[in-house]
């Protein structure tokens, strides 16, 4: 087997990292103004408001009310007169100074996990313990700028080497405080090794057209003892509405890091309903996925919200959304699941 040299792999990291070096290094170089829609650079300045805390919509790319309103407490905040959420020349700059000045999260994160997956890749080819040594770093490095709520450590050392068995202490036994002989302690039953997901919530379609509208909160507990990369969680729509301005109209599915609108947008999932009116007994069925790519620590207890955007009036009938299954780093079976219901009798 070939010995892979450290210089190699040198090479190997910066030619994996030039990539993404590149991809975030566009400023904004237009304005961008009310009713600009599927537009990448909208994409790109709803994801900086969103970084800097001053935006909680989600990323369309359509320069919306939401996205106005965010311009213009950008423009409070940073003394730029008038506040009119009109992104141009000032706004503009200014907003590129802080992109430049500073490495986001978002741009961190990409950038690591791209490197270790490139990482994973190569070490499946030439296997090599330096690989792992690598890999393990970035993903300490990537899991501790997520932890630290987007905050970039210029560098994070190295963690040292574990102790070996022969010089760990033991710690002393624990000595008992009861008086009695006869008292006995109960044995305390494990946890069960599993991933669980939990959800259930029925409620009535509004009486307009509200959005975006909760669904429903879902719950992830990591029972398993070690991390689990998520990927997507598959769901299953079914669709028995009585409701011909829904009929082929696109919708947005919002998963948040909670479950207020307040709380930050894990991701935005764009959906189109079957223009096909469903019949009695035979409703329309989709699958698709929801992005979910977090790590969920051993022991870790999350739950997010999930909401639908442009979803307009509903006379009548039900909209079912149910988990199906779940796309993971360790390709487990979650126990449980979740189902969530809105109807109109």
């Amino acid at each position: 087997m070939a010995k892979i040299s450290s210089s190699c792999i040198l090479l190997f990291i910066c030619t994996v990292f030039a990539i993404p070096f590149a991809a975030f290094a566009t400023g904004f170089e237009r304005d961008l103004y009310f009713g600009v829609s599927n537009d990448a650079d909208v994409t790109r300045l709803q994801e900086f408001l969103k970084l800097q805390g001053i935006y909680s919509g989600p990323v369309t790319g359509n320069f919306f009310s939401l996205t106005r309103e965010g311009v213009k407490r950008f423009q409070e905040r940073e003394g730029i007169a008038p506040a009119a959420g009109y992104f141009g020349p000032k706004t503009r700059g200014r907003a590129n100074t802080l992109r430049s000045s500073e490495t986001t999260a978002t741009q961190k994160i990409t950038e690591l996990d791209l490197l270790i997956q490139s990482l994973v890749n190569a070490k499946a080819a030439y296997p090599a313990s330096a690989f792992d040594t690598l890999i393990e770093k970035y993903r300490r490095e990537r899991d501790a700028i997520k932890s630290s709520g987007g905050i970039v450590p210029p560098v994070l050392p190295t963690p040292p080497a574990p102790e070996t068995p022969s010089a760990a202490v033991p710690s002393p036994p624990v000595a008992s405080s009861t008086t009695s002989a006869e008292t006995t302690t109960s044995p305390v039953t494990p946890a069960p090794k599993e991933f669980r997901i939990s959800g259930a919530r029925e409620s009535v379609f509004p009486i307009a057209a509200v959005n975006p509208t909760k669904i429903g909160d879902l719950t992830i507990k990591n029972n398993l003892g070690e991390s689990v990369l998520l990927s997507q969680i598959v769901v299953k729509l079914t669709d028995e509405m009585n409701s011909s301005v829904n009929r082929g109209r696109k919708v947005i599915f919002i998963l948040r890091d909670g479950i207020t609108t307040v709380d930050s947008v894990v991701s935005s999932t764009d959906f189109t309903f079957n223009s096909t009116v469903p019949q009695q007994g035979n409703p329309n069925t989709s699958q698709f996925g929801l992005s979910l790519p977090v790590t969920v620590s051993a022991g870790e207890e999350r739950t997010y919200g999930l909401w639908v955007d442009n979803l307009d009036y509903v006379t009548s009938g039900t909209l079912t959304i149910e988990f199906d299954s779940l796309l993971s780093s360790l390709g487990i079976a979650p126990v449980g699941g979740f189902k969530f219901v809105l109807n109109r009798p």
